[in-house]
């Protein structure tokens, strides 16, 4: 059994040598932990914590980033959804027309129109291998947004993940949801250094 939460065993009935069966068969191991086992998963990472300045009536800015990395080197991940937390003391009516960019390939590959009324800007992406994590792959992607041009001037613009389903991976393998570690991009270090950090310039 390597269902993730209980215990499982590995048992060999037999190990042939030359054709004579080796001494000491069959064994099973003790039981161990398969939470501990499964140990792949999707790494959140601020990337070097993001550090802007957008102007304001600007349209299609960078006020965020997360590098992703698919943790372990045998489970790759499908990126489903990702919901980012937006925090920022200027109305958030005045930030809008959210999107995802891809890095590596330079394009948009989700949106969405408004911060939710938990805080959040959520991106749900399409079955495309365009957001496959390979194992041991890292990926990152840009949060850009239109900055009206009535926010607050020196406004802070700060994102980061507040809940481990707040991302959604699938593993190419298993078919299972991916752990998820945000630890750094958690907003919790309380320096700035764990999330994206932009500020609205005159």
């Amino acid at each position: 059994n390597t269902q993730p939460g209980v215990l499982g065993q590995i048992e060999v009935s037999a190990v042939i040598s030359g054709g004579v069966a080796v001494a000491g068969t069959p064994f099973r191991s003790n039981p161990f932990n398969c939470d501990a086992v499964l140990a792949n998963g999707i790494i959140l990472d601020g990337n070097g914590a993001l550090t802007s300045f957008v102007a304001r009536g600007s349209t299609g800015v960078d006020v965020g980033v997360v590098m992703m990395s698919a943790g372990g080197f045998s489970e790759g991940f499908q990126l489903k959804r990702l919901a980012v937390t937006v925090s920022t003391n200027t109305a958030v009516s005045t930030l809008s027309n959210f999107q995802l960019w891809s890095g590596w390939t330079g394009t948009a590959v989700a949106s969405t129109a408004s911060i939710d009324e938990f805080g959040r800007v959520t991106f749900v992406l399409s079955d495309n291998a365009l957001f496959s994590l390979p194992p041991g792959a890292n990926r990152t992607f840009f949060i850009r947004a239109d900055v009206a041009s009535s926010a607050v001037s020196g406004a802070y613009i700060r994102t980061f993940v507040s809940a481990d389903a707040d991302v959604l991976g699938i593993g190419a393998s298993t078919g299972t949801n991916a752990r998820i570690d945000r630890t750094l991009y958690d907003n919790s270090a309380g320096d700035g250094s764990d999330r994206s950090n932009a500020t609205i310039s005159p």
